[in-house]
């Protein structure tokens, strides 16, 4: 009896949302673009260690024929075959220099005033990489379509691309279901805040069911600012502080419906 010929190799993205970048690693920034939940792979080549660290495919989208680099983690995607048997992956060259702060100018990340009974502050609204997945998602700001964080107490000169944090570190999603309504919180079960550093380890974690969602907590009215001098260089959760390339991913899941994943990376010098 003749025997099958085994199965294609393919993958699929098991999250509600997965980065395609130019090669094996966060450093290859920005991300060509955003993953939704169960887009289909064709894996190509296999690194074992990225750029700074983790597995990675190198990989084609069955769609559209787009090929770039995902992360190999397993609650990323999902695959049917070995990994470590792919072709060994030729990463291409880092972005070199190393990702250094630049000045953005006011055209590339609006600020965004929110009126007050008094003086009106302003509020720098940063684009994020993430899920083409609920759409309902998001806010009104003109940024992105809605899906953005703000960076609450940061004043225009203090922006950069990549953002660095030096002395203090927030941030705060601002989201609502828009088939609940159009007020922050609407429709929301809850925001998930995960930083991990250049290592992957994960460093600071926290869920927020209560509008303003903020990374560190507060959001009523005003968000915790983290400085860093005055907790010894150290996360909330006590883990060491150090300088490098930091990933944040906000999980939003909705009372209703399918949750999204937001993807953003910073630095933090000192």
């Amino acid at each position: 009896m003749p025997t099958a010929a085994p199965p294609a190799a393919s993958c699929r993205v098991i999250s509600s949302g997965l980065n395609l970048r130019s090669g094996p690693g966060t450093v290859y920034a920005p991300p060509l673009a955003g993953l939704a939940r169960d887009t289909e792979l064709r894996p190509i080549s296999f690194v074992a260690r990225g750029f700074p660290t983790g597995q990675w495919i190198e990989t084609q989208v069955v769609s559209d024929g787009r090929e770039g680099w995902v992360s190999a983690e397993p609650k990323f995607v999902a695959c049917n075959i070995q990994l470590a048997s792919l072709p060994a992956g030729v990463p291409p060259p880092t972005p070199t220099p190393a990702p250094t702060a630049r000045l953005v100018r006011p055209t590339e990340i609006p600020i965004v005033p929110i009126a007050t009974a008094t003086a009106a502050p302003q509020v720098v609204v940063i684009p994020v990489d993430g899920s083409d997945g609920n759409k309902a998602l998001g806010n009104d700001r003109e940024v992105n379509s809605g899906r953005n964080l703000l960076l609450p107490g940061f004043a225009p000169y203090e922006v950069s691309e990549p953002m660095v944090f030096h002395d203090r570190i927030v941030f705060q999603a601002e989201v609502f279901d828009r088939n609940v309504g159009r007020t922050d919180g609407a429709g929301i079960e809850s925001v998930t805040f995960t930083i991990r550093d250049e290592t992957g380890s994960t460093v600071h974690e926290r869920t927020e069911r209560t509008p303003g969602y903020c990374v560190f907590g507060g959001g009523e009215p005003d968000c915790t600012v983290w400085r860093f001098s005055e907790h010894g260089d150290k996360w909330p959760g006590g883990a060491d502080l150090h300088p490098g390339l930091h990933d944040a991913q906000i999980v939003i899941q909705p009372k209703n419906g399918e949750a999204v994943t937001w993807f953003w990376s910073f630095r933090i010098e000192k």
